[in-house]
């Protein structure tokens, strides 16, 4: 070789030593310039390189790992086998380690290794390049946690939620959207995938343009509130709340829009329903053109009132009510003679929860007396009377109504006694005839038991009239009461008291006069009879008189323990004329005599009780 030749090998030696210093120079910047750990081992694993970044997240310096093995920069002996296996097998690790550092605080780090050989091929080690990922790995499970929850709120509960692009074509949904679609529409929601095939429309042509007005009002970065109303396919009508939010992208522009609903349908009907009581009450509470209505709270001031409670209170009281006037204490200055203790109390036991009826008269001040009917209804909430409801109207004109109808009443009350009382009169007048006659027919026996029948039947119905004239009602007598009277007047013009003992056992009870009158007269035949016949020759005995009723029956018994009716007797072959004006008598008032068997003589008569109108009356137990 000339020296020509060794010179220029010369040269191109140390350009290529420079070009080498060169590279090396790049390489080492580049490694101790990376903002990731890069660590390089020999093939026994033993640590030949380590770069600032790595004394940083390792905080060991470059002499105190360099020469020793790499497992100490492991968490666990496994860790570094799993990563020096692969390498064995592959040439090469990728993924995910778990480290530790000087402190022995464990960390997460990505790595990518493989090995090294030199020129010949010969296994030289690894090297390793390592960045940090444990604060993005918790942020990455946060952020999954997160969206975990946040996919579980998207489809879990009633509530709607989706999301539209500008085409108004669905992009998400949750199972609330698509059970209401179905609900509504009977088919399933689709997201489109394929934005040449149009976004499928399942209701009418009006309902999707009211929603696309909606959208487009949306996409223009406003949020709105608003409610539908929609017929279902059961025919129902189903109403949901709707929110609309844009979603504004990184652009600043709205991208898509985010819906959010929930069924709002039994909330409108109640409110609906609500309203169209409110307004019933309002028309009712308003038009009582009769009525006056108002309200009082636990202070008894005024809460409400309609116009009538206002207009008859200042035309009619000179009192010009107002909301929160003290109403009691308007109301103690009208009271009628000051006497007010009465008509607070009623106000204090309506807030007891007891409803109140009563009337009260008022002075308007002017000289004349007014009356007025109340009703007081406490009104409760949550278990508590809050407030008293008021109702009351005007009864002056009843009142003067009812007043001259006493009047009238009592004027004829004392016209109808004065009638009675000459009926009486009139009938002893013919009882004293009767008894006068009994002079003038000697001793015709037959003349005078007939005369005397005669006097008995009149004073029978001369006591009924003395009985109508004394007592208060003139509509009817108590047949207990007469009928004691009767039978004892009939054994004093017997004179058998003493030798008879009469036993009465009767209760009362209240008859017209249809029925009274031939009743007495049936009574004083029987008792006659008995009193004639049943103890010939001043014999001793016992006549038994019984008055019941039961069910609107009424039931009456004279019975003896005389001498009895002769064995061939019969009620209408051997009848005398007081026994066929029995049997006429009980016919007259729908009633039926009859003659028991036994001892004595007994007869039943029983009939039906009527009311004054001649109605068949049944009293209720």
């Amino acid at each position: 070789m000339s020296s020509e030749e060794l010179r220029h090998e010369i040269d191109q030696h140390k350009l290529t030593q420079q070009e080498l210093f060169r590279s090396q120079r790049f390489a080492r910047s580049l490694v101790d310039s990376s903002l990731d750990a890069i660590i390089a081992v020999d093939k026994e694993s033993f640590i030949t390189e380590f770069n600032p970044a790595a004394s940083v997240r390792f905080g060991y310096e470059p002499s105190e790992v360099v020469g020793k093995h790499a497992r100490m920069l492991y968490a666990t002996e496994a860790e570094h086998a799993r990563v020096k296996r692969e390498l064995d097998e592959h040439g090469a690790f990728t993924g995910e380690v778990r480290n530790v550092d000087r402190e022995g605080k464990g960390f997460i780090s990505f790595l990518t290794s493989s090995r090294l050989y030199d020129e010949q091929g010969t296994l030289l080690g690894s090297m390793g390049v390592s960045r940090d990922i444990t604060r993005a790995k918790e942020d990455r499970e946060h952020l999954d946690h997160e969206t975990a929850k946040l996919r579980a709120l998207f489809e879990s509960g009633e509530h709607m939620f989706w999301t539209v692009d500008r085409d108004i074509a669905l992009t998400s949904f949750n199972r609330g959207y698509a059970d209401m679609v179905m609900k509504l529409y009977g088919i399933r929601p689709e997201i489109r995938t394929n934005i040449a095939v149009p976004r499928k429309r399942f209701a009418s042509d009006e309902y999707h343009h009211f929603w696309e007005d909606k959208y487009k009002q949306a996409f223009t970065g406003k949020t709105l509130r608003f409610e539908t109303e929609v017929k279902s396919r059961a025919g129902n009508i189903v109403c949901n709340e709707i929110f609309l939010s844009p979603v504004i992208g990184a652009d600043g522009e709205v991208d898509e829009v985010f819906g959010i609903g929930h069924e709002v349908t039994e909330q409108v009907v109640a409110e609906r329903l609500v309203r169209d009581q409110a307004a019933r009450i309002k028309a009712i509470f308003e038009n009582s053109a009769n009525v006056m209505i108002w309200t009082l709270d636990r202070e008894f001031r005024i809460t409400a009132f309609n116009e009538h409670f206002h207009e008859s209170n200042l035309r009619g009281l000179g009192i010009d009510h107002a909301l929160g006037d003290a109403f009691i204490d308007d109301m103690k200055k009208r009271v009628a003679g000051g006497v007010w203790g009465p008509v607070v109390a009623h106000y204090e036991a309506a807030l007891t929860g007891e409803p109140q009826h009563f009337e009260v008269q008022l002075d308007n001040g002017r000289g004349r007396m007014l009356w007025v009917e109340n009703f007081l209804n406490p009104i409760v909430i949550d278990g508590e009377v809050r407030e008293i409801s008021c109702l009351a109207h005007g009864i002056t004109d009843r009142k003067d109504a009812q007043r001259k109808m006493q009047e009238n009443l009592h004027e004829k009350e004392v016209l109808l006694k004065e009638v009675h009382h000459r009926v009486k009169n009139n009938l002893q007048i013919i009882s004293s005839i009767l008894n006068l006659q009994t002079g003038y027919v000697g001793g015709d026996q037959r003349m005078l038991d007939l005369l005397r029948d005669s006097k008995d039947r009149v004073r029978s119905m001369s006591f009924i009239h003395e009985s109508l004239y004394q007592a208060k009602n003139f509509s009817s007598i108590d047949l207990g009461a007469y009928i004691d009277s009767l039978a004892r007047n009939l054994m004093m013009s017997y004179s058998l008291t003493g030798q008879v003992q009469l036993n009465t056992d009767v209760e009362k009870v209240e008859l017209g006069l249809d029925q009274a009158i031939p009743c007495g007269l049936i009574l004083n035949e029987l008792l006659s009879n008995a009193l004639k016949h049943a103890f010939p020759g001043g014999a001793k005995g016992t006549i038994d008189l019984s008055v019941e009723m039961s069910s609107g029956q009424v039931c009456i018994t004279v019975a003896d323990n005389g001498i009895g009716l002769p064995g061939d007797f019969h009620e209408e072959r051997s009848a005398n004329l007081g026994l066929q004006l029995v049997q006429t008598l009980a016919g007259q008032i729908d009633g039926r005599i009859e003659r028991k068997a036994g001892a004595g003589a007994t007869w039943v008569l029983t009939f039906t009780r009527s009311t004054p109108n001649g109605n068949p009356r049944i009293d209720r137990p």
